[in-house]
């Protein structure tokens, strides 16, 4: 399964987004006035409306029974026919609220995301997005929160500046692992002494042991 290629937002995607974004909250603001008038409407016509979601039953125990019954009767009316309407509008407008702040994050992670993108050319935007997914830590993550300050900007110019960070040393480590191969014990013992029997020149010494010493004179 080929993943999509991580790219950021356009700027005109941008101004679309903050121009949806625009319209959600208009219609958040009417939906709470909306829902402020239906509210005072229904405890205002809640007397008015009883009489007519009342059981006979319940019209006797209102009219021969005791305070306590009538006190029951008309809560429990008051519970159905104005509170929870009026619970119900809210868990609508609290999912509404909800809505909105995930879309306003999501539009300004994304216009991070561009201005990384502006001020960066040269950043691998591929690497760094599957970084800041999977590989960063929770308390560098914690670190670099509490230094922007809750500075989006701030905490995107040090993220990118930690990112760096930990590349180049990434970077530095594999240049030290290369350069080290070269000093790795041989494979080949066919040249150590006491492994082969592989000497020459009678004097004991081996291959490699006659060429160091050639160059260090010893044969001459």
């Amino acid at each position: 399964m080929n993943r999509k290629k991580w790219t950021p937002a356009t700027k005109e995607e941008i101004a679309a987004a903050e121009a949806n974004l625009s319209r959600d909250k208009d219609q958040l603001e009417q939906a709470k006035e909306q829902f402020d008038q239906f509210s005072i409407s229904l405890k205002d016509n809640f007397a008015n409306t009883l009489e007519s979601t009342l059981s006979d039953d319940e019209r006797t125990q209102i009219e021969d029974g005791s305070i306590k019954d009538k006190w029951n009767i008309l809560n429990s009316k008051y519970q159905t026919e104005v509170q929870g309407k009026i619970d119900e509008g809210k868990e609508k407008l609290n999912a509404l609220e909800d809505q909105l702040i995930v879309k306003t994050t999501a539009l300004e992670n994304r216009k991070l995301d561009l201005k990384i993108a502006d001020d960066n050319p040269d950043l691998d935007l591929e690497a760094f997005a599957e970084w800041t997914k999977n590989d960063i830590s929770p308390r560098v993550l914690q670190e670099l929160t509490e230094a922007s300050g809750g500075d989006g900007q701030k905490f995107a110019q040090l993220i990118v500046e930690k990112y760096k960070e930990i590349s180049e040393s990434g970077k530095g480590k594999e240049e030290g692992k290369e350069k080290g191969k070269g000093k790795e014990m041989p494979k080949d013992l066919s040249d150590v002494p006491g492994e082969s029997g592989n000497i020459d020149n009678g004097d004991g010494t081996t291959d490699v042991d006659d060429d160091f010493l050639d160059q260090s004179g010893a044969y001459r």
